[in-house]
Parts: structure tokens; C-alpha cells; sequence
């Protein structure tokens, strides 16, 4: 049972077909904020995450531990190198009672976890582990290798395209620059295969 909360209790009562419930006048609970703090409870870990992820920034929101009064947040970034890479630890500060907070300057299309501990009194309680990545540079198509054939009807386009590592699809359109009107033609994914024609 958690402390900070209030429960209500009832008897149930049954025999030879007859069966009603009672329920308890008095309730249980909540202790108060200092009560809980002489306690020895602790609480269990944040849920609810819900980022809301940019290109270098991130909106993070969970939902508060039953009788915590503050979290703690950390993110995490690792070295690519291939083998998990050495793990780089930020601070993000949370107000007390607060379920959000924002982290800025990350760097595009990098994949972060999440650490947020709830605390009471003092006390280290549950601690929830997450994720996210940032979105890729809002300019990430203009650095892209790509070869152009035209031939009267049709034109066969060669590209390079996932020098962005987070990026797993391109959407390809054909613009008629006359008329001022883009018609998509096709669609690339991560997997090398090619969707449509022009």
C-alpha cells in the first residue's frame, strides 16, 4: 500500500444464495507529507513517458511516481563505435513536483536513453529507463550523391542516400517548374528498395 494515498475498504458477504456488500465508513489514508517522509517507503518508478522529440532539442513528460516529490533525469549518449560505446551521463535539472523537462543542444539524428528516478524525502525510489533519437538536419537531402539520366519520357535517378543514418525512407517527387506543381513519384526505403516511377 502507498502511504500518500487513501483507501476505502468493504466486506463482502455471502451464503445459501444471499450475498451483500458492506463498505467501511472509516478510510485509510493518506499520511501526510511529513508522515510519509519518517517512513521508510520509497516509490516506485515514473510511467507514462511521452518525448516529444526535435532535430537538437526534446520535451520530456512522465507521469509522477504515487507519493514522490521530485525526479531526477538524466540522459544518456554513447560513443558509436560500433561496440555500445562509452556512455556520456547529463543532469537534467526538475523542478520539485514537476513532470517535464526540456533538453536542449543534442545533436541530430542520435539516439538517447532516459533516466528518470523518483524520490521522497530524500529517499531514491523506482527508476524508469527510456529512449528516443533526435530528428535528422532539416537540410539532410542536400548532401546526398545524385546521378541524373532524362530521356524523353522518363528519367532514371542514382542516389546516395543514407549517409543520415537515421533516415529509412525518401520520398521522391517530379516538379514541373513551369507550372509551378510536384507530382510524388517514388518511394526509397532503408532496405535499397525503390517504390514508384516517373
Amino acid at each position: 500500500m502507498k502511504p500518500c494515498l487513501e483507501y476505502s475498504f468493504a466486506i463482502k458477504v455471502g451464503g445459501k444464495g444471499v450475498e451483500f456488500t458492506q463498505e467501511l465508513e472509516t478510510p485509510l489514508g493518506p499520511a501526510t507529507r511529513e508522515e510519509v517522509a519518517e517512513s521508510e517507503y520509497s516509490p516506485e518508478e515514473p510511467s507514462g513517458f511521452a518525448p516529444e522529440v526535435g532535430g537538437q532539442l526534446a520535451m520530456l513528460r512522465w507521469d509522477r511516481a504515487d507519493c514522490a516529490d521530485r525526479h531526477e533525469v538524466y540522459i544518456i549518449s554513447r560513443a558509436d563505435d560500433g561496440g555500445g560505446g562509452e556512455a556520456t551521463y547529463r543532469y537534467l535539472p526538475v523542478k520539485d513536483g514537476e513532470t517535464s523537462v526540456q533538453a536542449n543542444d543534442l545533436d541530430f539524428c542520435t539516439p538517447y536513453e532516459v533516466e528518470v528516478t523518483a524520490f521522497v524525502a530524500g529517499r531514491r525510489g523506482g527508476t524508469f529507463t527510456g529512449s528516443f533519437s533526435t530528428r535528422p538536419r532539416p537540410d539532410a537531402a542536400r548532401d546526398m550523391a545524385l546521378e541524373i539520366a532524362p530521356s524523353l519520357d522518363s528519367v532514371e535517378m542514382t542516389l546516395e542516400v543514407w549517409s543520415v543514418s537515421c533516415v529509412d525512407q525518401y520520398d521522391i517527387s517530379v516538379c514541373d517548374e513551369a507550372r509551378g506543381e510536384c507530382k510524388p513519384t517514388a518511394t526509397v526505403k532503408k532496405t535499397g528498395r525503390c517504390e514508384g516511377s516517373a
